[in-house]
């Protein structure tokens, strides 16, 4: 998950993370990066943790109106290292 620019005191990577929790999902399975503050950090940060976990790609999940703009980042961030894709959740 990722995301920071708290709401209440909750960062937009932990209101994620507890989503999924809440739906039965392992808490350690989930990432957190929580510092980023736009799109552009976002895609730069989670590169940092694709990098030290040597992923071979990634999935992107996001809205509708914000999948082609962070697609962009995602795939500038990981310089086309590896492959990226996108899905928007039903």
């Amino acid at each position: 998950m990722t995301g920071g620019v708290p709401r209440n005191g909750v960062t937009e990577a932990q209101a994620m993370k507890e989503w999924l929790v809440a739906r039965g999902i392992p808490p350690e399975r989930i990432t957190e990066e929580s510092q980023s503050t736009s799109t552009v950090e976002n895609a730069r940060f989670t590169n940092d943790v694709l990098l030290e976990r040597r992923a071979t790609g990634a999935v992107l999940v996001t809205n509708r109106d914000h999948l082609e703009r962070a697609m962009i980042n995602f795939r500038q961030a990981v310089d086309a290292r590896i492959p990226i894709a996108g899905i928007v959740p039903a």
